[in-house]
């Protein structure tokens, strides 16, 4: 409804109806439907590239967030290429140290993996994660979750070295922001522990 007000009053390339028809995409993805979110989320981008150009900050928000549709569907091969490009045009156009172009590296690691090509998402992560460790800190959430996403591709590149000595890391973190009970502890202590198995140190596990 917010967004046929806005279409009606204010025009569909409106700032104001594109950021309508961004958010609605973003809230059927969050519920996980496709059919809906997709549509709207091809829209807000090609509006936003023709009202405000393709390397506008908020059409390569658009665009990732079209990627990031894409890639909940089940339909990572699509999406990947607009990882990359994603990833490309924030990188030229804001820098590397900015928060959207860490996001959009932190992504498209994402996208690999999630297609098992992991030794491909190994450097992606390992420079996202520099850029977290500087914009957002060493105990920002999306870091911690950054780490595991690196410590779980080592694993399965077979750096096992590796893989402990990040998991151990993230595991550490979180103990000291969330506590030694907290579940994400939890988890990247399960984590740590499966990465020690793999390794053939079961005495550690």
């Amino acid at each position: 409804q917010v967004v046929r007000v806005r279409e009606d009053r204010l025009g569909p390339k409106h700032p104001k109806t594109l950021t309508a028809i961004s958010n609605l995409a973003v809230f059927y993805d969050d519920l996980d439907d496709s059919k809906m979110a997709l549509p709207l989320a091809r829209k807000a981008l090609e509006f936003k590239q023709k009202s405000l150009g393709v390397d506008h900050p908020n059409t390569l928000t658009s665009m990732n967030n079209l990627a990031q549709s894409l890639r909940r569907a089940g339909r990572i091969e699509e999406a990947l290429p607009l990882l990359a490009e994603t990833l490309e045009k924030t990188r030229k156009k804001l820098g590397e140290d900015h928060i959207n172009t860490v996001t959009a590296m932190n992504n498209l690691g994402g996208g690999l993996a999630a297609t098992r090509e992991f030794a491909e998402a190994v450097p992606v992560f390992e420079q996202a994660i520099k850029g977290m460790d500087k914009v957002l800190g060493e105990e920002h959430p999306s870091t911690f979750v950054a780490m595991g996403n690196l410590g779980l591709c080592y694993r399965n590149v077979g750096r096992y070295d590796d893989a402990i000595k990040i998991l151990d890391d993230v595991v550490q973190r979180k103990q000291k922001k969330f506590g030694a009970e907290h579940v994400s502890t939890i988890t990247s202590q399960s984590n740590l522990a499966k990465a020690y198995q793999v390794a053939g140190r079961i005495d550690q596990a």
